[in-house]
């Protein structure tokens, strides 16, 4: 995917952070931050986020993706990555 990542945010998380649907937000934790756009749905639960994996860094406002949040930790079976969550805090840009 190519253009700017958007992120699911639920209203009650959006609403006391000061976000709005289409708000520029920036997703951080200790390991850096990704830029994005962001979509207030209820189609994600409050304290979750969601922003999604497949973008090209090269294609993006930020140049990082999603994978500069996640630390790399393999999996007990099979030794798999383990990229399919982290904490991170949502901020508007």
């Amino acid at each position: 995917q190519s253009g700017p990542h958007w992120l699911w945010i639920h209203p009650a998380d959006a609403a006391p952070r000061g976000i709005e649907d289409g708000a520029a937000v920036v997703v951080s934790n200790a390991l850096g931050e990704v830029a994005a756009v962001a979509e207030v749905t209820d189609r994600t639960r409050p304290g979750v986020v969601v922003l999604p994996h497949g973008y090209w860094a090269r294609h993006t406002g930020s140049k990082t993706t999603v994978n500069r949040l996640i630390r790399y930790a393999p999996g007990a079976i099979g030794r798999v990555p383990t990229f399919s969550d982290t904490t991170a805090e949502v901020a508007l840009a």
